[in-house]
């Protein structure tokens, strides 16, 4: 008995060990391709030849541009002339910048800006140390100081100070762009008028969770906006059903992720103390599920969004009896109220409350 007692012990030290090692690896293999990927980036050149750019023009039979190019196009625009591209425009897009550049200002798409374009587009803080060398006035709004530049300081020093040559847009390439700006629009800009209430965010959590035309029908019928309900009451309730779904999957990770969103929305309606709650049982869940980093993740949460929560609902958590109160009370309480039995691990309460005190200790 105890030499099978031991054998069971060295089999879970080894197992144990073994994962470790995994998630060591997977760390190291993460931080290998990220180092990579900046090495990348920094010893990318996109320089090109004379001659490479004459032969590219010389293709040129007319001024169609692809999807890619228009994007190109987009992104170009109020560009420094000596901009430094990044290695996706050739990987991803398969376009070469300098030579898309040259092709873009061959066929007049695009420009070169003057000193008038510049001063357009400069900051206030510029537009006032330019006005302080004349001892001009420095209040008033961005076209206020823009105008008084012009009108008080001679072109010579305009000129001189804004002289940083950008790429810009001409007419044609404003039309071009406007003509396909549904390229830039988000999937919620392109579904219409039907979801403007949402963010693009919140439009894309029910693209996720599948519930798009769910959302269209509450807000139609049950939940209707003429009824007084708002977009947060429909997705309220589909965020309920969303729960539900994954809890019979046992999909607690998504669960917690439906939580995260449902304490976003408890927020946004002054409802600190419930968000707190919904956040707490999201950090559970990813913490219960061990999943890789959480603890990194943990953190994330604690700094960014309980502190914040907690602030709101007037806890001191600075106060060590409201901290201690909140620690083994408040929590407990909450996840015996939303998660279910078989979940509450002692273990890893224990664990979690240890690590969520921590993490509201550090500042």
């Amino acid at each position: 008995m105890l030499l099978l007692i031991v054998c069971i012990l060295i089999i879970i030290i080894f197992l144990y060990k073994n994962q470790n090692e995994k998630v060591f690896d997977e760390k190291k293999y993460i931080k290998k391709k990220n180092e990579e990927m900046r090495q990348q980036v920094l010893s990318y050149d996109d320089s090109v030849s004379e001659e490479e750019i004459r032969q590219a023009l010389d293709r040129i039979r007319n001024d169609q541009l692809t999807n890619s190019e228009i994007n190109f196009l987009k992104y170009i625009n109020n560009k420094m002339v000596n901009i430094k591209f990044s290695p996706r425009w050739e990987f991803e897009y398969e376009i070469r910048p300098r030579i898309e550049v040259a092709k873009l200002l061959k066929l007049q798409y695009i420009t070169y800006s003057s000193w008038k374009d510049n001063i357009q587009s400069s900051t206030m803080t510029e537009l006032k140390e330019v006005l302080k060398l004349k001892n001009l006035k420095v209040s008033g709004n961005k076209q206020e100081l823009i105008e008084r530049a012009i009108d008080n300081i001679d072109t010579a020093l305009l000129e001189k100070t804004f002289n940083k040559s950008k790429y810009i847009l001409t007419d044609k390439g404003k039309e071009i762009i406007d003509k396909n700006k549904i390229l830039f629009m988000s999937d919620k800009e392109k579904a219409g008028k039907e979801f403007e209430e949402l963010t693009d965010l919140e439009y894309k959590q029910l693209q996720v969770f599948g519930k798009v035309e769910r959302y269209k029908a509450l807000k139609h019928n049950e939940l209707a906006f003429t009824k007084g309900y708002s977009k947060y009451d429909v997705l309220w309730g589909i965020y309920n059903e969303q729960t539900l779904e994954y809890m019979n999957k046992k999909d607690y990770v998504m669960v917690g992720v439906v939580y995260e969103r449902m304490s976003e929305i408890l927020e946004k309606e002054g409802k600190y103390e419930q968000a707190i709650q919904f956040l707490i049982c999201c950090m559970y869940l990813k913490a219960y599920e061990t999943l890789p980093h959480y603890e990194t993740s943990l953190k994330k949460y604690c700094d960014y969004n309980l502190k914040k929560l907690l602030k709101k609902s007037n806890k001191d958590i600075t106060d060590y009896w409201t901290r201690v109160n909140f620690i083994t009370k408040d929590i407990n309480k909450i996840l015996k109220h939303y998660i279910p039995q078989k979940l509450l691990d002692i273990d890893k309460i224990s664990k979690f409350r240890v690590q969520v005190n921590q993490f509201l200790l550090d500042t």
